[in-house]
Formats: C-alpha cells, structure tokens, sequence
C-alpha cells in the first residue's frame, strides 16, 4: 500500500458505536461479561478508533488514508407480511443505495486530503460522540491490539 500513489482503508463500523464502551481490561468480555450486543457494539466502537488511531500512526502526508463508514441498513429481501415491508421502507436503504458511502470514500477525490474520519450517507459526521472521539483509548486499543497479535516493531506503523 505504501508503494500505491494513493491507497485507502475503509473500516465498516455503524452508528451503533455511539453504544458501546471499550474494556481494554477485558477486551474478549470474559468471566460473564460477555454479551453479543456488547461485544458487537464494543468492536463498532473499536473501528471508530482504529481508524483514527492508524490516521495519526500514518501522519497527514501518508499516501495512505483510513475511512469509517456506517454503511446503513440495506433493505435486501422483501419483508414477509405488510408490516415487515413498511418497516423496511421506513429505516432502511434501497438496495443500490447501500453501497455509495464505500464507494464515496474510496473512491471521491474530495477525500484525498481527508484521513481518520466517520462517514455515514456520504458525509463526514462533524459531531462524533465523545467515546468515539477518545485518543487515549484509541491508542490503548492499538498498543493493547499490536501485542495480542506479537505485531513485530519492523511491521508497526
């Protein structure tokens, strides 16, 4: 990627980070903390981070760029009664919408200049929540992820 003259990471999270927390203590949710919705959410959360953190670990003339996009709800089968069908035309995208913010962020050259950020329905999102926001933790993930992998210092950005 370094070689590319332009390259770009894109980490699918979901607004659903806004709910999660991160238990850099506890990050697999052991001993009875587990939950699906809260290992779900915490890992949503964790991409918001990620990227932010690699952005930073990359510096702003990388030719590398990191996204986060909320790709939204795709409504991709019809609902089984009528109820269904007007839930889903309600809350969720039409099938040829679900891909555009992936492809807007990879693909737009508006973003050149852009690294680190959250994107939801083709837009950077200006106002992130806090946890979403929280360097300290995002480097904690890092480090806390680079050594439950034995990431080699050669390999670190």
């Amino acid at each position: 990627m370094r070689r590319s003259p332009n390259a770009r990471i894109i980490n699918v999270s979901t607004n659903g980070h806004v709910f999660g927390d991160i238990y850099v203590e506890n990050i697999n949710l052991r001993n009875g903390a587990y939950g699906a919705l809260k290992a779900h959410l915490q890992t949503k959360l964790a991409l918001v981070l990620f990227t932010r953190e690699m952005a930073r670990r990359l510096g702003p003339d990388s030719n590398i760029k990191v996204y986060a996009i909320n790709p939204g709800m795709v409504n991709s089968r019809p609902g089984s009664n009528i109820f269904a069908r007007i839930f889903k035309a309600l809350l969720t995208l039409p099938i040829d919408m679900g891909p555009q913010t992936y492809l807007y962020c990879a693909l737009d050259e508006l973003l050149d200049n852009e690294s680190g950020f959250y994107y939801d329905n083709c837009r950077r999102v200006q106002r992130m929540h806090s946890k979403a926001v929280d360097d300290k933790t995002g480097h904690d993930l890092w480090k806390l992820s680079a050594d439950l992998v034995k990431l080699e210092d050669k390999y670190a950005i």
